[in-house]
């Protein structure tokens, strides 16, 4: 876990901290949702924070990688590999921002038993949890490569 804040420290866009506080939030009240769900409670504010957090950090997170654009240069390219770098960013949004907002905001027209629904809160929780690894493993890689960038400039 060292390791984790190590990388963090290296990055210095201001936007990370708060990027990974708010997953955390995001993926905390989706259990919280689920847990709630399952034993009979239905909270519109959770669901309402769960929509609001996804947006505003999915919004955050487009602007961090803009911002972190300028350090993924031809030499870098070569070495991450940029579609799979684009497949993991997509399945990270899909995971922790689209699928539950989705969810939520069609789960009053849907028509199902209560226990499908308990299982598709489990399955989208489970899917958010995945997708805060994928996060922790495309942050390695854009923290390695930032650090090498740097290091590079400061040798020339």
């Amino acid at each position: 876990m060292t390791n984790y804040f190590t990388n963090l420290k290296k990055i210095k866009s201001p936007l990370t901290l708060i990027i990974f506080i708010l997953n955390f939030i995001i993926l905390g009240c989706i259990f919280s949702h689920t847990i709630m769900f399952f034993f009979g409670k239905k909270y519109i504010f959770l669901s309402n924070l769960i929509v609001i957090f996804s947006l505003i950090t999915f919004l955050l997170k487009l602007l961090y990688w803009y911002s972190i654009k300028k350090f993924f240069k031809s030499e870098t390219i070569n070495e991450i590999n940029k579609s799979k770098l684009f497949l993991l960013r997509l399945t990270f949004c899909t995971f922790i921002y689209l699928a539950p907002a989705y969810y939520i905001f069609n789960q009053k027209s849907l028509v199902m038993n209560d226990d499908i629904i308990l299982i598709t809160l489990i399955i989208i929780s489970i899917i958010a949890f995945i997708g805060i690894f994928i996060e922790k493993h495309l942050f390695f890689i854009e923290s390695k490569n930032t650090v090498n960038l740097h290091y590079k400039n400061k040798s020339i």
